[in-house]
């Protein structure tokens, strides 16, 4: 797979798109541009694809963990709600990985992180509280 075109991306700060010619879109970070040292034109093996990916995938966790520390307070127990949460539709996106939410709580445990202090953090590969799930669970806890 080769990259046909690398730009910053002009909505999202930080962001670069790689264009790839089958005409898929990878959506990066610029430490993933400077780490895997991503050009127009270089030929990526199915095997740096899926590393590439993995990266990206990661780096947009970190970005929205950053984010959410900054949105607002969280307890433990919510932080762990929203580590494990579920996605809406189970085909368009896939749950956090074990690895994304380590990453998340490494970060947490590392000393970059001494000025974070009871705050909630969301790894859930984007995806919003499940509150159908919620619903559903409340309903039956009702009825029984």
């Amino acid at each position: 797979m080769k990259i046909v075109k690398l730009r910053p991306s002009q909505r999202v700060w930080d962001r670069w798109l790689a264009f790839l010619e089958d005409g898929a879109i990878l959506r990066l970070g610029s430490r993933e541009v400077a780490a895997f040292g991503l050009y127009a034109g270089m030929e990526l093996s199915p095997e740096l694809l899926e590393r590439l990916s993995a990266a990206a995938r990661q780096g947009r966790v970190r970005d929205k963990a950053l984010d959410l520390i900054a949105a607002r307070p969280l307890s433990r127990k919510e932080l762990t709600d929203k580590l494990t949460a579920r996605p809406r539709d189970r085909e368009k996106a896939a749950a956090a990985t074990a690895e994304e939410a380590a990453a998340a709580v490494v970060f947490l445990l590392s000393p970059r992180s001494s000025g974070i202090v009871a705050q909630k953090i969301v790894v859930d590969a984007g995806m919003a509280i499940n509150y159908f799930d919620k619903k559903i669970i409340e309903s039956v806890v009702k009825e029984g």
